[in-house]
């Protein structure tokens, strides 16, 4: 899905191979991508990803400036909220669409706002 809006603009990170990397990082390197990068570059062991990818994800948090990993957005958040504030879909309507509850679409959004909120708090600050 294409995003619009500039609210979901500031949240970058949608992709599951993002989210795998980080939660690798935060297990295993104790959120360190340096630790992380520099392991898999001379030990090599147990590489799931490409190396590039962890690279960027260096890259993008050093120029971001904050951990990734609260910024992340599950799939069924983004897709909530694309329905809502994109496509201007009530929460009955999204829960037809998506195949849950009400109340469970009313909990993603609810995530995924205050997702968006602390977002663009720190980047007031």
């Amino acid at each position: 899905m294409t995003i619009d809006s500039p609210l979901l603009e500031t949240l970058p990170l949608v992709e599951e191979e993002a989210k795998t990397i980080l939660m690798h990082r935060d297990a295993h390197f104790a959120g360190q991508f340096s630790v992380m990068v520099d392991y898999y570059a001379q030990e090599g062991k147990g590489v799931h990803f490409r190396i590039e990818e962890v690279e960027q994800l260096k890259q993008l948090q050093s120029s971001v400036g904050e951990d990734l990993a609260p910024l992340l957005l599950s799939e069924a958040e983004m897709e909530a909220l694309t329905l809502h504030y994109a496509h201007d879909f009530s929460e009955r309507e999204i829960s037809r669409i998506v195949g849950r509850s009400e109340r469970a679409v009313h909990s993603l959004l609810h995530r995924a706002k205050q997702k968006a909120r602390e977002r663009l708090v720190r980047d007031a600050d």
